[in-house]
């Protein structure tokens, strides 16, 4: 499933609205399933509303020397490895 055997999918993160709060204990999940969420129906089904612009994107996934790349529209985002002098920030 992963390109890595080393990247870990059982992640547990709380979505904090009181900082002061207690965090509940982590539930470690054993099995993962696949599930086909084109299957998912809303509750409340609205009209689809037109489009009145069209954004093409060309999107792709590189790994290169164990370093993951997404190119959109042939265009890689590297984040530099070092940040801007005091002096010039």
């Amino acid at each position: 499933m992963y390109a890595n055997d080393s990247l870990k999918p059982n992640t547990t993160a709380w979505l904090v609205y009181n900082p002061k709060a207690p965090f509940p204990e982590a539930e470690i999940v054993q099995h993962f399933s696949d599930f086909d969420d084109t299957h998912l129906v809303p509750l409340y089904p609205e009209a689809v509303v037109p489009s009145d612009e069209i954004v093409t994107l060309t999107v792709d996934f590189k790994r290169v020397e164990d370093i993951n790349y997404a190119i959109v529209n042939d265009v890689n985002y590297v984040a530099p490895k070092d940040s801007l002098p005091q002096n010039l920030s």
